[in-house]
């Protein structure tokens, strides 16, 4: 199973791992709330876990381990394995006024993973499974903690289906954050974005109130909840199963690339080639800079990559209209 992967080690090892941000005091926990959440599931308070948990893959985060620091570190991380764990965390934090931020993979790039507050981090990496895929609707059901890797792998092997969101941070991201971050992936062109994924949600208030969204006739009146939470990033409350649609694996895949003069006759291009209906599942452009370092042009050229997988002939349709 894939874990968390931490973005670098910290300089010199200093032991208690010193902490960045230190101008917002912040109440330790007792010794007997921390007794409470460990007879609720795996707790730790093991200063490494602590520290590494005080970060993500933010860059200035990478820049101050290299001083021995972490941002903050909480005082607890919990690792629940159900949703019924879950709410007893929250209710318990909601009851002492504990902060608590929820953690996964901790990929992100702008230390929204941080316990700027420090408090309780729930980590929900042990929440990770299929439960189940429905080969007539396509739907699956998979718990959050479930990282990029294993969750399209199991996919692909046992069930022949892809939900086909590859994200840049696919390796080292999961589910859950997919959906709390409002993810974009590689193939978004053909498949969308994670919001046009994402079927219903099972998440967890700050009360302890469990919440199922998606389950509302299409023709309902009223907030569309799924896309509350979608993006809110854990500010809204805990995800902790997630319905998402799935695809028949595809059966061909085509590929192609283009050089244009400037980067406005690549967009032009890209513009008109959606506006046919050709929606390959990539088709990014590069400006000359990035062309020259990634693809050895000239410098003076813009690379258009196009892909496409699916069906022979809409693939072989789409190919057709980008080309034209």
């Amino acid at each position: 199973m894939t874990q968390a992967t931490d973005p670098i080690e910290f300089v010199g090892q200093i032991s208690p791992i010193q902490e960045r941000f230190t101008e917002v005091a912040i109440e330790t926990l007792s010794s007997s709330l921390i007794q409470q959440l460990a007879e609720i599931c795996a707790t730790s308070t093991e200063d490494q876990d602590l520290a590494d948990h005080g970060r993500d893959w933010w860059p200035l985060a990478m820049h101050w381990a290299m001083q021995g620091k972490t941002p903050r570190k909480p005082h607890a991380i919990c690792r629940p394995t159900s949703t019924e764990q879950v709410v007893s965390i929250v209710e318990l934090c909601n009851e002492n006024r504990i902060p608590l931020t929820v953690s996964a993979g901790r990929s992100g790039v702008c230390g929204a993973a941080i316990p700027v507050y420090g408090g309780v981090v729930l980590d929900t990496c042990l929440l990770a499974s299929i439960v189940s895929v429905d080969k007539v609707s396509g739907v699956v059901e998979v718990l959050p903690g479930m990282f990029g890797p294993d969750f399209e792998n199991e996919l692909r092997e046992k069930h022949g289906v892809t939900v086909g969101h590859f994200p840049q941070s696919f390796d080292i991201s999961t589910v859950g954050g997919w959906v709390a971050c409002r993810g974009a992936g590689q193939y978004s062109t053909r498949y969308g974005k994670i919001e046009d994924m994402v079927v219903g949600l099972e998440v967890v208030l700050a009360n302890g109130t469990v919440v199922y969204t998606g389950t509302e006739p299409a023709g309902a009146n009223g907030p569309d909840l799924t896309s509350l939470f979608v993006g809110s990033e854990g500010t809204l409350g805990v995800i902790t199963r997630v319905w998402l649609r799935s695809h028949p694996l595809p059966t061909t895949q085509q590929r192609a690339a283009y050089l244009f003069p400037t980067f406005t006759d690549g967009i032009n291009t890209c513009r008109t080639a959606v506006q046919h209906g050709a929606t390959p599942a990539v088709l990014r452009l590069y400006d000359a800079d990035e062309s020259k370092r990634s693809h050895g042009t000239d410098g003076k050229q813009c690379t258009l990559l196009v892909l496409d997988e699916g069906d022979e002939r809409i693939v072989t349709a789409t190919l057709e209209i980008v080309h034209d």
